[in-house]
């Protein structure tokens, strides 16, 4: 990706974005036992900057919200992961959010959950500033 198109998603991302670990069912598990992936989602009244985001990526979907009021790009795994990696030295607010997500498909199942931890108190303490 070239250095203006990330220094510009970086830039909407810490003003618009949201970086999270999001989580699922293990498939076929009897346990309780989630895994847990890197997302990211950006919200907008117009969908057509999320397409050309969608289009800069090269990945993700742009959806409409069930409020009908506005749209959301979403990407999310390695991906995602990929794609915060690449972000994280042009970030400004939400590089440690990055950092922390960028890490989770690395890490072993059990440690994924105390990083999504981590990710949620970092969001509500509004980020790195």
């Amino acid at each position: 990706m070239r250095k203006a198109d990330l220094i510009y998603l970086a830039g909407f991302i810490d003003g618009e974005g949201c970086i999270f670990a999001t989580s699922k069912k293990a498939q076929g598990s009897l346990t309780r036992e989630r895994h847990y992936y890197p997302a990211l989602h950006i919200a907008q009244k117009f969908p057509k900057i999320l397409h050309e985001i969608r289009d800069i990526v090269g990945h993700g979907k742009v959806t409409a919200r069930s409020d009908g009021v506005a749209y959301t790009y979403k990407i999310s795994g390695s991906k995602c992961e990929a794609l915060l990696i690449e972000l994280i030295p042009y970030l400004r607010c939400k590089k440690e959010q990055a950092k922390l997500a960028s890490m989770l498909m690395s890490l072993h199942p059990a440690d994924r959950a105390i990083l999504h931890r981590d990710l949620q108190e970092l969001k509500r303490e509004g980020g790195s500033w």
